[in-house]
């Protein structure tokens, strides 16, 4: 009898253990391909913490870890009889439950696709998209009841957004102006994007707000006119960059990464982006104040991250 009630105890701990370990918040979300039956090729999202090994949640694009660690939202694609349309999807990374938040506007061609973003207090989403009438438009939408304002919209394309510190503003840009809009949908700010970054790449690039109001961090792929004179782009290099709106210069803050993308301000004075490292994209995490470059997930893209 004692032997089974100390098995009893023992398991008990040990589902009590395995418990909290599933309950523990998820430090960093993000895409990666993998190989399937067949060979074929697929990207699904992955979470990881720092230091284990990663988790394959779903397949999708543009994931986005909620500030607690406990959830993703990201973006799904559908094609219904001729017409293409995305969905943005909720999923609890430990439940694994899928909740649908938003569908776009169904469309004969799939445009480029939102990444949403959280607020710092995870009860909005903030991403752009295409709308009726030729317009791009940057949207809020809330977490909790899923309605959604239009706050931003124009018929060029915008910048993945991104929110200030305090939560009260969300950031976008087009190749002409950086916009800073509250959530009711009033600019209290634009800038002229500076010619030295004209010609980034809207679905690739976010412009972020420091707390300072002076400055921007942005990743961007910068691309110049063909001289071959059949237009279109070609890249030429990416990197890091900091705009200064008081004194409008540019500063490069990291050597030339191919197909730099997506950054993404953590709360620890550190900027995360995806780059092609050889033949893989790589997350690589800057430090504003010592300047240290490093790689911190390989094989991955569109990273995000928890409020440490």
């Amino acid at each position: 009898m004692k032997y089974i009630v100390t098995l009893f105890l023992v398991m008990m701990q040990m589902v009590s253990f395995c418990q909290a370990d599933t309950a523990k918040p998820y430090d960093y979300a993000f895409k990666a391909w993998i190989n399937t039956r067949g060979d074929t090729v697929k990207s699904k999202i992955f979470v990881c913490r720092k230091g284990e090994k990663r988790l394959v949640l779903t397949s999708g694009s543009y994931p986005s870890l909620s500030p607690d660690g406990k959830e993703v939202v990201y973006t799904e694609d559908d094609k219904i009889d001729s017409f293409y349309i995305y969905h943005i999807n909720l999923i609890d990374i430990h439940t694994k439950k899928i909740l649908k938040l938003y569908s776009g506007t169904p469309r004969k061609w799939l445009d480029a696709r939102p990444r949403p973003i959280w607020s710092p207090n995870g009860n909005y989403l903030a991403f752009n998209s295409f709308i009726d009438n030729n317009m791009w438009s940057i949207i809020v939408l809330n977490k909790n009841d899923k309605s959604y304002r239009v706050i931003l919209k124009g018929e060029k394309p915008f910048s993945n957004p991104s929110w200030t510190s305090d939560g009260n503003q969300v950031v976008a840009a087009n190749e002409d102006t950086v916009y800073t809009v509250d959530l009711q949908g009033n600019i209290n700010s634009q800038y002229a994007v500076p010619k030295e970054l004209k010609y980034f790449h809207e679905d690739e690039t976010s412009f972020i707000k420091l707390p300072d109001n002076e400055n921007f961090i942005l990743n961007a792929n910068l691309s110049h006119m063909r001289s071959e004179g059949f237009g279109g782009y070609s890249v030429d290099y990416g990197s890091l960059y900091m705009f200064n709106v008081k004194d409008k210069t540019v500063k490069r803050l990291t050597p030339n990464i191919s197909y730099c993308k997506n950054a993404f301000l953590t709360n620890n004075n550190t900027v995360l982006f995806s780059g092609l490292t050889e033949d893989a994209y790589s997350i690589f995490e800057y430090n504003l104040q010592s300047g240290k470059l490093e790689i911190i997930i390989e094989h991955a893209e569109y990273p995000s991250c928890r409020r440490f």
